[in-house]
């Protein structure tokens, strides 16, 4: 998002922190005060790269209190995660900014949910938003942290064989319903969200949660549990429709457009699409080149742990159909980081990039909404089978399945 959107907003609505020691005016500080949470406990805070999220620092909970700080030239959101035990999968949204201090304080391991008080306007936006969904998403991080229990025992006792078949069927209906619930939280916040959409001032924060809304809309036609969501369209579409031409033309725009509008996918039977991509030399790349060919498709980032964990076996496959079939791997990673991240792997073969984040492209043609995920695309340019996730040996059985 870009800075000049939001400038000016909700001066008169700011919170004012209490005053301690001065922040030098090209430092950020981060200052948390956490009950209910271990002391040794890692928190770490992350920044967005394009769909990544960097790791910046770690800083272990001492005496209930952690600390971040550095050196920054301009206002930008960060996030707190914790990956241990009890903690829910999920961040918390912090914007710093020179010369700022911001406080964080929680009492209990829900990281989600912790508050943040500074001037900042972008972060009286941020809670402005939080605070109109904050009990159901409690409700929300307890059902999941439920189901995520539920779900380590029922692997535990796959692993070692010790649970009958009722018992198993008991367990994963149990599952199941925490997951129906929690999608349902999911809708009533995303119906709070629009409502407060509706009444709050425009801002990047604003903006950030029409792309997040707009985002579960355009996943919903593909999930029957996101059905509920398609009746958010209409209050979506009158919502972009508020935003000045200006706004509409910046990458954030175009990018809820896409978004809220998107091109016609092609699915099973359907010719291929093509497009422009990027191999690791900067040059034009058509997917055309190997039409004659079967292509294998990998959508992939490498913050997706299960498409790093298939990188091997894509290489295996490309080797062993080295005779009719061409693996073409799209990142939608940075360039930087991508071009980093394949120099440190030694990865090789069709590595390409659309290089834009505008949800449009290639990935929006062929309806990738989840990664890794894989298109099969026969000689003569039809698609010929469509799958996404990764679990060891599976794409090998898939490709099996229809080369001989």
């Amino acid at each position: 998002m870009k800075k000049q959107l939001f400038g000016g907003l909700c001066g008169a609505a700011m919170w004012l922190i209490s005053c301690g020691p001065s922040v030098p005016g090209n430092e950020y500080r981060i200052e948390g005060t956490l009950t209910g949470v271990p002391d040794s406990t890692v928190i770490s805070l992350l920044r967005d790269n394009g769909d990544l999220l960097e790791m910046m620092q770690c800083d272990t909970v001492a005496g209930g209190h952690f600390t971040f700080s550095d050196t920054l030239s301009a206002t930008r959101k960060f996030y707190l995660l914790c990956i241990a035990p009890g903690f829910p999968s999920s961040y918390l949204t912090v914007w710093v900014a020179p010369g700022e201090k911001v406080e964080v304080t929680g009492n209990d391991k829900l990281i989600n949910l912790w508050e943040v008080r500074s001037n900042l306007p972008e972060q009286v936006e941020q809670n402005r938003f939080a605070d109109c969904t904050r009990n159901l998403l409690r409700q929300q991080v307890l059902c999941d942290l439920q189901r995520d229990s539920l779900v380590q025992m029922l692997k535990d006792a796959q692993q070692h064989g010790a649970m009958d078949v009722p018992a198993f069927q008991q367990l994963k209906s149990r599952i199941d319903s925490l997951m129906r619930l929690s999608f349902q939280l999911e809708y009533q916040k995303a119906q709070r969200t629009v409502e407060c959409l509706q009444t709050a001032p425009f801002s990047q924060v604003w903006m950030d949660e029409l792309e997040m809304q707009a985002m579960m809309l355009g996943n919903a036609p593909d999930y029957d549990f996101l059905h509920d969501f398609l009746t958010l369209e209409k209050p979506l579409k009158e919502l972009y429709a508020t935003l000045p031409d200006s706004v509409r033309q910046t990458t954030d725009g175009q990018r809820i457009y896409n978004l809220l509008y998107p091109v016609q996918t092609v699915g099973v039977g359907d010719e291929m699409v093509d497009g422009t991509l990027y191999d690791t030399e900067g040059q034009e790349r058509h997917l055309a080149e190997f039409k004659g060919r079967y292509i294998l498709l990998d959508f992939w980032s490498q913050g997706c742990g299960p498409c790093v964990q298939s990188i091997p076996e894509l290489e295996k496959i490309s080797d062993d159909y080295a005779d009719c079939l061409t693996v073409v791997s799209i990142s939608s990673d940075p360039k930087d980081l991508w071009l980093e991240f394949l120099k440190k792997k030694g990865l090789k073969g069709n590595q390409w990039n659309e290089l834009r984040n505008d949800a449009s492209g290639l990935a929006a043609a062929y309806n990738v909404h989840g990664i890794p995920h894989y298109v099969l695309i026969a000689p003569d340019g039809k698609v010929q089978d469509v799958w996404n996730g990764y679990g060891k040996g599976s794409l090998e059985r898939t490709i099996k399945k229809h080369l001989p």
